[in-house]
Protein backbone atom coordinates (compact mmCIF):
# COMPACT_ATOMS: atom_id res chain seq x y z
CA UNK A 1 0.00 0.00 0.00
CA UNK A 2 1.37 3.38 -1.03
CA UNK A 3 0.16 6.88 -0.07
CA UNK A 4 0.55 9.32 -2.95
CA UNK A 5 -0.54 12.80 -4.00
CA UNK A 6 -1.30 14.13 -7.47
CA UNK A 7 -2.66 17.48 -8.64
CA UNK A 8 -5.97 18.19 -10.30
CA UNK A 9 -6.51 20.76 -13.07
CA UNK A 10 -7.11 23.43 -10.41
CA UNK A 11 -3.66 22.82 -8.89
CA UNK A 12 -4.99 21.19 -5.72
CA UNK A 13 -3.18 18.20 -4.21
CA UNK A 14 -5.39 15.11 -4.05
CA UNK A 15 -4.56 12.32 -1.62
CA UNK A 16 -4.72 8.69 -2.72
CA UNK A 17 -3.87 5.16 -1.66
CA UNK A 18 -2.57 2.83 -4.36
CA UNK A 19 -2.34 -0.92 -3.88
CA UNK A 20 -1.32 -3.87 -6.00
CA UNK A 21 1.71 -4.60 -8.14
CA UNK A 22 3.43 -1.51 -9.56
CA UNK A 23 4.17 -3.53 -12.70
CA UNK A 24 0.48 -4.17 -13.46
CA UNK A 25 -0.84 -2.65 -16.68
CA UNK A 26 -4.43 -3.24 -15.55
CA UNK A 27 -5.93 -0.93 -12.97
CA UNK A 28 -9.05 0.35 -11.28
CA UNK A 29 -10.01 3.61 -9.57
CA UNK A 30 -12.59 3.84 -6.78
CA UNK A 31 -14.62 7.07 -6.43
CA UNK A 32 -16.21 7.71 -3.01
CA UNK A 33 -19.61 9.27 -2.40
CA UNK A 34 -20.35 12.90 -1.56
CA UNK A 35 -19.89 12.70 2.21
CA UNK A 36 -17.44 9.79 2.19
CA UNK A 37 -13.65 9.61 1.99
CA UNK A 38 -11.15 7.22 0.45
CA UNK A 39 -10.48 5.55 3.81
CA UNK A 40 -14.02 4.31 4.37
CA UNK A 41 -14.15 0.59 5.18
CA UNK A 42 -16.19 -0.32 2.10
CA UNK A 43 -13.79 1.33 -0.34
CA UNK A 44 -10.70 0.10 1.49
CA UNK A 45 -11.90 -3.50 1.42
CA UNK A 46 -12.93 -3.50 -2.25
CA UNK A 47 -9.68 -1.89 -3.42
CA UNK A 48 -7.59 -4.30 -1.32
CA UNK A 49 -9.38 -7.30 -2.80
CA UNK A 50 -8.87 -6.04 -6.34
CA UNK A 51 -5.18 -5.47 -5.60
CA UNK A 52 -4.92 -9.05 -4.29
CA UNK A 53 -6.13 -10.18 -7.73
CA UNK A 54 -3.19 -8.41 -9.37
CA UNK A 55 -4.76 -5.08 -10.33
CA UNK A 56 -3.16 -1.70 -9.63
CA UNK A 57 -5.98 -0.25 -7.52
CA UNK A 58 -6.47 3.35 -6.37
CA UNK A 59 -8.84 5.03 -3.96
CA UNK A 60 -8.58 8.81 -3.66
CA UNK A 61 -10.17 11.76 -1.90
CA UNK A 62 -11.94 14.24 -4.15
CA UNK A 63 -10.96 17.89 -3.60
CA UNK A 64 -12.39 19.24 -0.35
CA UNK A 65 -12.69 15.80 1.25
CA UNK A 66 -10.43 13.75 3.52
CA UNK A 67 -6.74 14.52 3.09
CA UNK A 68 -7.10 16.38 -0.22
CA UNK A 69 -6.82 20.13 -0.62
CA UNK A 70 -9.85 22.23 -1.45
CA UNK A 71 -13.14 23.32 0.03
CA UNK A 72 -16.24 21.13 0.27
CA UNK A 73 -18.29 24.17 -0.79
CA UNK A 74 -16.70 23.98 -4.25
CA UNK A 75 -18.17 20.51 -4.73
CA UNK A 76 -19.65 19.96 -8.19
CA UNK A 77 -19.90 17.17 -10.72
CA UNK A 78 -17.63 19.05 -13.12
CA UNK A 79 -14.93 19.50 -10.46
CA UNK A 80 -15.14 15.85 -9.43
CA UNK A 81 -14.90 14.75 -13.07
CA UNK A 82 -11.73 16.87 -13.35
CA UNK A 83 -10.39 15.16 -10.22
CA UNK A 84 -11.12 11.74 -11.69
CA UNK A 85 -9.39 12.73 -14.94
CA UNK A 86 -6.30 13.67 -12.89
CA UNK A 87 -6.40 10.25 -11.19
CA UNK A 88 -6.68 8.55 -14.59
CA UNK A 89 -3.70 10.56 -15.86
CA UNK A 90 -1.61 9.57 -12.83
CA UNK A 91 -2.44 5.89 -13.31
CA UNK A 92 -1.59 6.12 -17.03
CA UNK A 93 1.75 7.73 -16.21
CA UNK A 94 2.48 4.71 -13.98
CA UNK A 95 2.04 2.33 -16.91
CA UNK A 96 -1.59 1.32 -16.45
CA UNK A 97 -3.08 1.05 -19.95
CA UNK A 98 -6.35 -0.78 -19.19
CA UNK A 99 -8.39 0.96 -16.54
CA UNK A 100 -11.77 0.51 -14.92
CA UNK A 101 -13.56 3.07 -12.75
CA UNK A 102 -16.31 2.51 -10.20
CA UNK A 103 -17.88 4.38 -7.33
CA UNK A 104 -20.73 4.64 -4.90
CA UNK A 105 -23.38 7.32 -4.57
CA UNK A 106 -22.17 10.58 -6.16
CA UNK A 107 -18.84 8.87 -6.94
CA UNK A 108 -20.76 6.31 -8.98
CA UNK A 109 -22.30 9.09 -11.05
CA UNK A 110 -18.88 10.66 -11.59
CA UNK A 111 -17.46 7.28 -12.62
CA UNK A 112 -20.08 6.96 -15.37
Amino acid sequence: MESIYFKNARGQKLAAIVEGPASSEVGVICCHGMLSVKDGPKHSQIVSRLAEQGLRAMRFDFAGRGESEGDIYDLSYSNQIEDLRAAITWMSEQGVNRLGVFGSSMGGSVAC
